[in-house]
C-alpha cells in the first residue's frame, strides 16, 4: 500500500508540472502550431528584427506602445516586436495587407464566413462577441477589412497598460 501511495503522489507531482509547464510555455507552443500555417515569404512568429530583415529587407518603423512596430515589403507586412515579457524583441504580431500572404490560410480580402471555415479546421474557436475575431489557446487571429493579423498573448504582460 505504501508504494500504491508513493506512485500517485509521484504521478500527481508529475502531472501538475506538466500543466504548469503547458501554462508556462504556452505562447511558445502556440506560436509553433500557427508557423506551421504562415505563408509570410518565411517570415515566422518569433522571428528577431534581424532574422525577418534577412527575408523582407529593413523595415519602416512606425508608431505604437509595448512593441516596436515596423512595416515590411511597401507596407504589405507589420510586425511588432514587444518590449517586455517573454516576447520581447520576438515578432509577437504579424499583419499583411497584401493577399499573396496569408496567415492560416487566410488571405488579405477573404470574408469572415470564408476565414471561419478555414480556421475553424485547424482548431480555432471564432469570438462570440467579435465575429471578426478567432482564437486558439494564447494565439488570436483577426480579419479586418483587407488585413489579416496574428497575435500571441504573453501571459506574463496581460492587463498592463502602455
Amino acid at each position: 500500500m505504501k508504494h500504491g501511495k508513493k506512485a500517485f503522489i509521484i504521478a500527481a507531482i508529475c502531472l501538475t508540472v506538466f500543466i504548469l509547464m503547458r501554462y508556462v510555455f504556452s505562447p511558445y507552443i502556440d506560436a509553433y502550431r500557427v508557423n506551421r500555417n504562415l505563408d509570410i515569404s518565411g517570415v515566422k512568429l518569433l522571428m528577431s528584427p534581424s532574422e525577418v530583415e534577412k527575408i523582407l529587407g529593413e523595415g519602416s518603423p512606425i508608431g505604437g506602445f509595448g512593441a516596436h512596430f515596423y512595416e515590411y515589403d511597401n507596407s504589405a507586412v507589420m510586425i511588432a516586436y514587444p518590449v517586455d515579457g517573454m516576447l520581447e524583441d520576438k515578432a509577437g504580431q504579424i499583419a499583411v495587407s497584401d493577399p499573396k500572404y496569408s496567415i492560416c490560410g487566410v488571405k488579405p480580402g477573404d470574408s469572415t464566413d470564408k476565414a471561419k471555415k478555414i480556421l475553424e479546421k485547424l482548431g480555432f474557436v471564432q469570438d462570440q462577441t467579435d465575429r471578426s475575431s478567432f482564437k486558439r489557446g494564447s494565439a488570436r487571429i483577426d480579419i479586418f477589412s483587407g488585413t489579416v493579423r496574428i497575435d500571441i498573448e504573453d501571459w506574463t504582460i496581460k492587463g498592463r497598460v502602455y
